[in-house]
């Protein structure tokens, strides 16, 4: 059912996952400006890299939902 689940009395979403972020390390981000691109295989992933710009690198996403947020977040250069 996913996070979204239906408006419907006859479903009962029991969430038994919760998704948290832990802070990125200074190595990982003392590398960002190298990077020339950034693999994102879910919007959780997006989620993760929301505080770090990497807009202007090219992003190759895993689905269309995934692409759909990065593209939300600010990135142009997005391949599926």
């Amino acid at each position: 059912l996913g996070i979204d689940p239906p408006e419907d009395p006859s479903y009962h979403h029991y969430p038994i996952l919760k998704i948290t972020f832990d802070p990125l390390s200074a190595d990982l981000l003392s590398e960002m400006p190298y990077f020339t691109h950034i693999l994102f295989t879910s919007k959780n992933g997006v989620r993760a890299l929301k505080d770090v710009p990497f807009q202007k690198k090219q992003i190759i996403a895993v689905g269309a939902k995934t692409a759909s947020l990065a593209r939300e977040m600010g990135a142009t250069d997005i391949m599926t």
